[in-house]
């Protein structure tokens, strides 16, 4: 006898990550993890946190507590931000540190616990999964009587080559047990939600609708066409998924060099550098976390007050405990986040209104698209755009990935169509028309190059010339073969 099937969506993402689960069937509903080891009270995201400690039997560090237990662990045996650099080869001085000081550390955590990017995702993905094994069998949902079916999303930015990664890490942890699927976009589960949760009227048939999932990470840019509502809401892809990483690390990247630049006297820098003065900053950026999400630039409200932590804290624009922000400084704490994602914004919308598109509706979702600032700033941007567009807030944006992700994967389980009746190719391959020169490759006496003014390097150009080259020259050398083969045979 076949067994039923519990349906599981886990959105892995930058800075947080969740679960949502249900049995497949009819009327079913869906529940979200929100027991996480180290929480105070129920929360339905994670941070995408890892620690380790030290064996010194296998003399290694070994993987010690993920999510909110890992954040009271030492600065250097804790590990974060990782997931951007899968398959990403960057230099160290691309790499953003999450200390202050950057003499202090300048290679991420994970090199000096001699450890590779995939094993930390590993790690993380495997603690990840025995929390919610013991979950589920605490709930009486085993994997002995449940197939357990379970679905991941992948950013939008994400390659095939980095997906076909992703996934073989999958499969090397706990997951890899079960019947896994590496394959919704993040955008598209976030586009899924907010067809299922919207308003018709919103979304009217011929007109276009444009996604703006800003998260903590990145900011991904998604369009699509409405063709029909009855007897289901059908879309299809305009645009390629854009996007860029300018989520809402960077504001609070700059909360904290306000901080430590501008506020802290010189005797409380060092301190924040310790294990102890971690843990207090880290309640600072938390109270911050929630002041940025309901800052709306009100000038009813000229400075925003955070407590301190230490409360002996001391320094400019601290005073009797609390840390105050001008409502001026907290926009420059959003510039970095809100001119990128407007600058993305606008190259998809533009592209859009080229095509002869309207646009009736842009829709916020993610972690930085629940900010009031952000749609404050967006409904300004739209102002200036033809016709009238509307700029929404979908009730738990915030979750909008999650959720359209296991609403989705239940409907595909149950044998639904798919809504989304055109995607469009994200990427081709082909010829590179120019490259990094490569002496070993390239021939100075044969091969064009320039210098590129930019990166003051050697590049090679015109390669699609070469392979037409190439090719014209095998057709003639195998003319000739066969020519002088010929010739061979008929005088013997």
């Amino acid at each position: 006898m076949q067994r039923p099937v519990l349906a599981v969506a886990v959105d892995f993402g930058t800075t947080f990550s969740g679960i949502s689960y249900m049995p497949v069937g009819p009327n079913e509903q869906y529940t979200q993890l929100d027991n996480w080891p180290g929480a105070t009270g129920k929360l339905y995201k994670v941070p995408t946190t890892i620690s380790y400690r030290y064996d010194e039997a296998n003399r290694t560090y070994v993987p010690d507590a993920f999510g909110f237990a890992a954040e009271s662990a030492p600065p250097i045996l804790r590990c974060s931000m990782f997931k951007m650099f899968l398959d990403v080869a960057v230099g160290a001085g691309d790499r953003q540190s999450v200390l202050i000081n950057p003499e202090s550390v300048r290679r991420p955590t994970w090199e000096n616990l001699e450890k590779t990017v995939d094993d930390v995702i590993r790690d993380y993905l495997q603690l990840l999964y025995h929390h919610m094994k013991l979950t589920f069998m605490d709930e009486g949902l085993r994997s002995e009587d449940l197939e357990y079916n379970i679905l991941f999303t992948v950013p939008a930015q994400f390659e095939v080559l980095e997906v076909e990664k992703f996934r073989s890490l999958v499969k090397s942890t706990g997951f890899g047990a079960h019947v896994i699927s590496v394959s919704l976009r993040e955008p598209e589960a976030a586009i899924l939600y907010t067809l299922n949760h919207g308003i018709r009227s919103l979304m009217p048939v011929g007109q276009c609708i444009v996604l703006c999932d800003a998260g903590g990470g990145t900011v991904d840019i998604a369009s699509y066409k409405v063709t029909a509502h009855n007897p289901a809401t059908k879309i299809e892809q305009i645009n390629v998924v854009t996007g860029r990483p300018c989520g809402s690390m960077n504001i609070d990247l700059a909360f904290k060099r306000f901080l430590f630049e501008e506020c802290l006297d010189q005797k409380w820098r060092c301190y924040f550098q310790t294990s102890d003065g971690m843990i207090h900053l880290q309640r600072m950026c938390k109270v911050f976390s929630d002041r940025k999400e309901a800052f709306d630039n009100s000038p009813s409200t000229p400075n925003i007050t955070i407590q301190v932590s230490p409360p002996s804290l001391s320094g400019n624009n601290i005073a009797a405990g609390y840390l105050r922000i001008s409502r001026l400084k907290m926009c420059d704490l959003f510039k970095e986040s809100v001119s990128g994602t407007l600058e993305c914004l606008k190259e998809h919308v533009d592209r859009c209104l080229q095509e002869g598109f309207s646009i009736k509706s842009i829709f916020l979702v993610g972690g930085l698209g629940s900010s009031k600032y952000l749609h404050q700033r967006v409904k300004q941007y739209c102002a200036s755009l033809p016709g009238e567009t509307e700029v929404i807030k979908p009730r738990d944006a915030e979750f909008a990935v999650i959720r359209g992700a296991i609403e989705s994967h239940q409907k595909n389980l149950l044998g639904a169509d798919d809504p989304i009746a055109l995607r469009l190719c994200p990427m081709s391959y082909g010829i590179r028309v120019s490259e990094l020169w490569d002496p070993i490759k390239h021939d100075d006496r044969l091969d064009d190059h320039f210098w590129n003014p930019r990166t003051k390097q050697k590049m090679a150009r015109n390669q699609i010339k070469w392979l037409i080259r190439k090719v014209v020259l095998e057709i003639i050398r195998d003319f000739y073969s066969k020519l002088f083969m010929s010739i061979r045979i008929y005088s013997t």
